[in-house]
């Protein structure tokens, strides 16, 4: 859909590159190492010009394949890059072949490090990728990863995750525990929800999207939500005419407020404005007048009867119901 953004669940994301390998004939490695170029990219964009030094942490799945990808591909741009690799009771062909050539390029260079334990990480880092679990992953942390991703949250330097932050839910947005705190998180082939809402939002930081070589169709088609940019909110909006006033773009009116809770009626009333309303008209008691007045000038105010304690009380009916008379919306 043009203009907005589709929305993955970690489902919907596992059915779209299912589709992309046997309906599409794109290999899985291709698509694991299209994935960790485009966040190497990301970053690079984030180290310094001088002698980065980059720290890779990847777990036993298809997410630390991605993150040696990423490892690799720093090196060739220039990064010393330590690589602590955990390892894995069963391995996927993509993983493992990625790994074998990680192993032979840190025979053959010293700036290209492989690492079981923290002690043997060599900082301090320009930045450190998490590439411990991935979307598939829910739940608590448990056996090392929980200490790995402890130790990822508390480095000073910028954290990019990869495709999800460690610990967090990838369709829920729930965060376990000790969850990865990550700056910048890679969402590959499209956003996961997760990304977005609950405990994830707070642990992605910025997230950005990377095209990974999944068709688009398969991607819209997984979709679970949409979310609008700024284009498509622009193009939707509708337009008002050169001739246009106030009460041709929309009457409004709230019924809000009393003399104690002034300021429901001021933040109610100027979100209507905000919202696109031409007339925007508050009844609010008398004694609530002169502060909506004094926050917003485009509010018109309808001072109606009050009660004893400052409250819209029946007494106020009669007047309340006339400003609804031909009101477009009401709050």
């Amino acid at each position: 859909m043009t203009g907005l953004v589709p929305i993955l669940t970690a489902q919907g994301m596992r059915d779209a590159e299912a589709a992309a390998i046997d309906a599409w004939g794109i290999p899985a490695r291709v698509l694991m190492e299209t994935a960790g170029r485009a966040a190497a990219r990301v970053v690079s964009d984030l180290l310094p010009a001088e002698a980065p030094r980059v720290a890779v942490l990847c777990g036993p799945g298809n997410n630390g394949g991605d993150g040696l990808v990423v490892a690799r591909a720093l090196h060739a741009r220039g990064a010393a890059v330590d690589v602590l690799l955990m390892p894995a009771a069963s391995e996927s062909a993509d993983r493992k072949a990625n790994r074998q050539i990680a192993e032979r390029l840190a025979r053959d260079t010293e700036t290209f490090r492989l690492a079981e334990t923290l002690d043997e990480l060599t900082g301090p880092f320009d930045a450190v990728v998490d590439a411990l679990l991935g979307t598939g992953a829910t739940g608590d942390l448990r056996g090392r990863t929980g200490p790995l991703a402890a130790w990822i949250s508390r480095q000073p330097c910028p954290v990019v995750a990869l495709d999800v932050p460690t610990g967090v839910d990838a369709t829920t947005g729930k965060a376990a525990d000790g969850s990865v705190r990550a700056d910048v998180t890679v969402a590959f082939g499209a956003a996961k929800a997760g990304l977005l809402v609950g405990d994830g939002a707070q642990c992605a930081g910025r997230v950005e999207t990377a095209e990974i070589g999944v068709p688009q169709a398969e991607i819209e088609a997984a979709a679970a939500a949409y979310a609008a940019t700024d284009a498509w909110v622009r193009t939707h909006l509708p337009r008002r005419g050169a001739n246009a006033n106030k009460y041709s773009a929309g009457k409004a009116v709230t019924v809000v407020g009393s003399r104690a809770f002034t300021g429901a009626a001021v933040l109610s009333s100027t979100a209507a404005l905000r919202a696109g309303a031409g007339a925007v008209i508050c009844c609010t008691p008398q004694s609530g007048q002169a502060t909506i007045d004094a926050h917003s000038a485009e509010v018109m105010v309808a001072a109606c009867p009050e009660t004893s304690g400052g409250a819209l009380g029946m007494p106020a009916f009669d007047p309340v119901s006339e400003r609804l008379d031909g009101a477009d919306a009401a709050l």
